[in-house]
């Protein structure tokens, strides 16, 4: 019996006078328990990957576009032959490089199959695997092939992949470079479009290809919010709301963080006599048009369904529910936050043209610096533990300033690198609004965030970065973010009454000559690490 992978090779074997992108099968020898495959071996050749990272710079818009319709033009030819691949990444294709324009080769048909059995495939799933591969095992060959398509031109375009996991795959959203001209991104965009039967490879993707080349001019509104128009000069500049604390059979104690420790810190002011119902501000829930300040209306359908709300944060049971509860017990609470965390943008509030965001959780915050990627208003500043979540390599080049630490930095090490890099963020661009994501995830104990910070510690930190606002004058406003220990709220309360006592905070940092004003938005990061900040 003649082995697959062979039989597929064979198929695609190009008669005397034709010439193919596959690479050709010469001989082969099956030894029962091993397969050997002698093959055509171009040269001088070059796999894709080492191809795309052989230079300083991302590959160049022009060449990607000569090789990627080399490569639909081969795929088009083997499933014109009844071929489905289903394995295409840059690995698998080889770049002649003896000419001046170079030449693509498709190698490797291990995991491929004919198309009559596509639907009969092992129900395996790889990084290039489609989003329906991942949830349910089904791989349909045509739209599978535009999928690894458009993640091979993403590939030579931004030098990573879009995703680093399944749980990505299935539930975020390309980000593209901002540099890209429309044509790039159209077509981009039209092979990463999670659908499974409208898409195929044959004229209709070369009619959309020639077209998606052509300068077509597009443009997002811009959404505006009406949140916090009119803040009375009496509120404390604490904004919360009871709705931020999530509870509902007892769900919320099934994940590590703690979703009532908003109610906490607020109860704790309370006992302090440091605030109360009267004078902290109200937040709002967030509306569709904020939310699409940063989300897309394809996200925001989908969390329209329990099985996706489930997975996004991490709570299976809640698959069984009906999405109204999930909506009002769940979603409901994490839009106050986001509502709560709104407080300008830059189209809206006189004054604000550039901002500098101090990232102070455990975790890498690739969400915001996706994000703002590109976005020269913004200068990012991120110190955080560089062997944990997310690693997120092509975000960190939105960093313009990054302090990597190790396992267990203690207080000593870090404090000083707080105030070195904070000054000197600060001194290089004065901006007009600090964030400042004031993670409570360096905690000692902490089981996520992997450094040994003291609860001292980490009131200093706030203190420094306060202290640095206040010293140039600049407003900021801070998130409480991450952090998987009961005893956070009580930090973050007696962080903010030191705050306070330093005349940081409050009515007399409010009235004094060259302050700082302050909105502590007492906010859950919108899966952990990584939130984005909607308040930007």
């Amino acid at each position: 019996m003649v082995p697959l992978e062979v039989a597929l090779l064979l198929r695609l074997k190009p008669a005397e006078s034709e010439t193919s992108a596959v690479v050709t099968l010469l001989d082969w020898f099956d030894l029962s328990d091993v397969l050997i495959l002698v093959l055509e071996r171009p040269d001088p050749c070059i796999d894709l990957f080492d191809y795309i990272h052989s230079g300083k710079d991302p590959m160049k818009e022009h060449k990607a576009k000569i090789i990627t319709r080399q490569l639909m033009d081969a795929l088009i030819e083997m499933h014109s032959k009844g071929v489905f691949h289903g394995d295409i990444k840059t690995d698998n294709i080889l770049i002649e490089t003896g000419s001046d324009v170079p030449r693509v080769r498709i190698i490797d048909f291990g995991c491929g199959t004919f198309l009559s059995d596509a639907t009969r495939m092992e129900r395996r799933v790889f990084l290039c695997s489609p989003p329906e591969r991942w949830r349910n095992s089904t791989m349909l060959p045509e739209p599978t092939t535009v999928w690894q398509l458009g993640l091979v031109l993403f590939e030579m375009l931004h030098r990573c992949l879009p995703f680093q996991s399944g749980f990505a795959i299935m539930n975020t959203d390309v980000i593209l470079n901002n540099s890209l001209s429309n044509g790039h991104g159209m077509i981009h965009q039209l092979c990463m479009q999670m659908q499974t039967h409208e898409k195929c490879l044959h004229q209709k993707k070369r009619d959309c290809y020639s077209e998606c080349f052509h300068d077509h001019r597009h443009s997002n509104s811009s959404h505006r919010t009406e949140l916090y128009t009119n803040i009375p000069r009496t509120c404390m500049p604490i904004v919360y709301h009871p709705d931020y604390n999530i509870t509902f059979m007892g769900l919320e104690k099934l994940h590590p963080f703690d979703a009532g420790k908003w109610g906490k810190v607020i109860r704790f002011l309370k006992e302090e006599e440091f605030i109360t119902d009267g004078n902290i501000v109200e937040a709002h829930e967030a509306t569709e048009e904020d939310l699409l300040v940063v989300h897309t209306k394809r996200y925001l359908n989908r969390l329209k369904w329990s099985l996706v709300v489930a997975t996004i944060t991490e709570i299976p049971p809640l698959l069984f529910l009906p999405n109204f509860l999930v909506q009002r017990k769940v979603l409901r609470p994490l839009r106050t936050q986001t509502g709560g965390t709104i407080m300008f943008l830059f189209e809206r509030v006189e004054g604000i043209s550039r901002a500098t965001i101090i990232d102070l959780d455990a975790h890498q915050g690739n969400g915001h610096e996706r994000d703002f990627l590109d976005d020269r208003r913004v200068f990012i500043m991120d110190m955080y533990n560089r062997y944990i979540y997310p690693g997120d390599g092509y975000a960190k080049r939105a960093i313009k300033r990054k302090v990597e630490l190790d396992w267990g930095t203690e207080d000593s090490e870090y404090l000083q690198k707080v105030e070195l890099h904070s000054e000197g963020a600060l001194n290089e661009v004065r901006p007009d609004i600090i964030i400042y994501n004031a993670g409570t995830d360096i905690l000692d104990g902490d089981p996520l965030g992997g450094l040994s910070i003291s609860p001292q510690g980490i009131i200093k930190r706030d203190e420094i970065v306060f202290r640095a606002a206040r010293q140039r004058g600049v407003p900021i406003l801070m998130v409480t973010s991450g952090g998987y220990q009961k005893k956070t709220a009580r930090i973050i309360a007696d962080s903010i009454l030191n705050l306070h006592r330093q005349g940081l905070i409050g009515g007399e940092a409010l009235e004094g000559e060259g302050s700082s004003s302050l909105v502590t938005s007492m906010m859950c990061p919108s899966g952990s690490a990584g939130s984005k900040f909607t308040a930007v």
